[in-house]
């Protein structure tokens, strides 16, 4: 039984490849000038997810930046148990998590600092940034350090991971995550 319906299942999830291309569905493109370098591809990143209360994200710029298979790990304190946990999600995921919280909240990314380092056609980017509701707040509601990893296949750069942990009483960012390095 287990068989017959993985089979369906199968021939159910080429048809809707099929018909994707027959209608002619085209996963969206990205701006060139947002992934043909570390710096602008982070950039982007951060202008995708900074906006507005009730101000709609670019959802489909936030795709192009990602590799099909890439994953968002978010770690936090677990309130209950105090124990550190993390939450892995896919961007689609992530997408669906966020659109209710951006309607009732603004969200606004400020990198701090960022420390890239490469080797060929990968790299691992230290990204600290600061978190506020509206623009002009005077303080944010909160600062993280983001691991971001990227990697090229020659033409352009794609997001593969991001890991994130806020900043909280136990984990405050030391002083090196808080400004600019020149």
């Amino acid at each position: 039984m287990k068989k017959i319906m993985y089979t369906l299942l199968l021939m159910a999830l080429a048809a809707v490849a099929a018909a994707s291309v027959a209608w002619g569905y085209r996963p969206p493109q990205p701006m060139p000038s947002d992934v043909n370098s570390i710096d602008s591809l982070v950039d982007a990143y951060y202008q995708t997810m900074s906006g507005g209360k009730g101000q709609p994200r670019d959802w489909n710029r936030l795709r192009t930046l990602f590799r099909h298979d890439a994953r968002l790990t978010s770690l936090r304190r677990d309130k209950e148990s105090g124990k550190l946990v993390s939450r892995m999600v896919t961007v689609e995921e992530y997408i669906g998590g966020s659109v209710n919280y951006f309607l009732k909240e603004g969200f606004y990314q400020t990198e701090m600092r960022r420390q890239v380092d490469q080797y060929g056609q990968m790299a691992h980017v230290l990204s600290s940034y600061e978190v506020k509701h509206e623009r002009g707040d005077a303080e944010p509601f909160r600062r993280s350090l983001s691991s971001i990893q990227l990697v090229g296949d020659g033409e352009r750069w794609w997001i593969q991971s991001v890991v994130w942990q806020s900043e909280e009483d136990a984990t405050a960012l030391p002083p090196q995550y808080l400004k600019q390095t020149q």
